[in-house]
């Protein structure tokens, strides 16, 4: 198997450890089933991560109706294509650019 092959094998592992010490914990936040505080306490000694970290899982596979695959890796940033100016903007400073700053040398 090549290296990508192995590394999706080894996190699909992973995502799977992971949801199986969160699901009980999971189904306790649907139900409303009193204090998570130990079992928050057990996750977050057994999978090494931080109590905000074992929440947003939580909450992710309550959304993702329980899937292992609510546990991958996200992409971190902004999605591709995301645009913060408007395009009206983007031309007002491209032609100052061009104008001011992208003259030729005299020579």
């Amino acid at each position: 198997m090549d290296d990508d092959g192995e590394a999706s094998v080894a996190v699909g592992a992973e995502e799977s450890r992971r949801a199986a010490v969160l699901r009980p914990l999971v189904q306790a936040y649907l139900n409303g089933a009193g204090s998570l505080e130990s079992g928050i306490n057990d996750a977050v000694w057994e999978l090494g991560v931080s109590r905000a970290t074992v929440w947003r899982w939580i909450k992710r596979l309550a959304e993702e109706g329980g899937r292992s695959s609510a546990l991958a890796p996200r992409k971190r940033g902004r999605p591709a294509g995301t645009t913060l100016i408007s395009g009206k903007v983007e031309a007002v400073i491209e032609e100052h650019l061009r104008r001011y700053y992208l003259r030729r040398e005299r020579s």
